[in-house]
Order: structure tokens, then C-alpha cells, then sequence
């Protein structure tokens, strides 16, 4: 598939699946963002890739807004989103705190 006139937005792009996801899109001909947590990881995982690196906590609204501002700043738009952040808390549910649970919500 070609897809250089992609243009994508992965979070969760600095290791992992999104990671090679990235990769992929960018071997095809997309034009890549990817964000993550960690300056270091996204620095590294951005060089390596080609791709705009943004840090970027997708479970904090100012740190989303920030990131498409960005996205669209330096792409002209984007027309593939890859919402591949998260993370998950193993344990029964009746024994899960409730920030907890809302903290994986609000990163899904």
C-alpha cells in the first residue's frame, strides 16, 4: 500500500507496537508524528524513525490539545490516527482503586 500522502498521528509511537506501526507507516511513504511519556524514548524512537516527536501524556486534555495543535502545525493536517497509548491495572475489579481504574479510562 502507498501512503505518501499519509500523513499519521501515533501515540504510544515511542516503543512497542506503536513503535512498529510508526515504522511501517513511514516505510510506506506516510509522513509521521508520534508521541509518548518519556523525552528520552521519544527523542531516541523519533530520530531512529524520521518522525516529529512529541511529548505528550494523552490522559491530560492540555497535553492532547498541545499535541494535534503541533501535529497539524508541522504536517498541514493529519488524515491517520493510531491511539495506541495505554496501559493496563491487573487485578480483580472489586480489588482495582478507583483512581486507579480512572487513570487507565482516561489514558484509553
Amino acid at each position: 500500500m502507498d501512503l505518501k500522502h499519509g500523513k499519521a498521528l501515533i501515540t504510544g509511537g515511542s516503543s512497542g507496537i506503536g513503535y512498529a506501526t510508526a515504522q511501517l507507516l513511514r516505510d510506506r511513504g506516510a509522513d509521521v508524528a508520534i508521541c509518548g511519556r518519556k523525552a528520552d524514548a521519544v527523542e531516541q524512537a523519533a530520530a531512529e524513525l524520521g518522525a516529529i516527536g512529541i511529548v505528550a501524556d494523552v490522559s491530560r486534555e492540555e497535553d492532547v490539545v498541545r499535541m494535534v495543535q503541533r501535529v497539524i502545525s508541522e504536517l498541514g493536517d493529519y488524515n491517520i490516527l493510531i491511539n495506541n497509548a495505554g496501559f493496563g491495572s491487573w487485578a480483580p475489579l472489586v480489588d482495582i482503586k478507583a483512581d486507579d481504574f480512572r487513570r487507565v479510562w482516561e489514558t484509553h
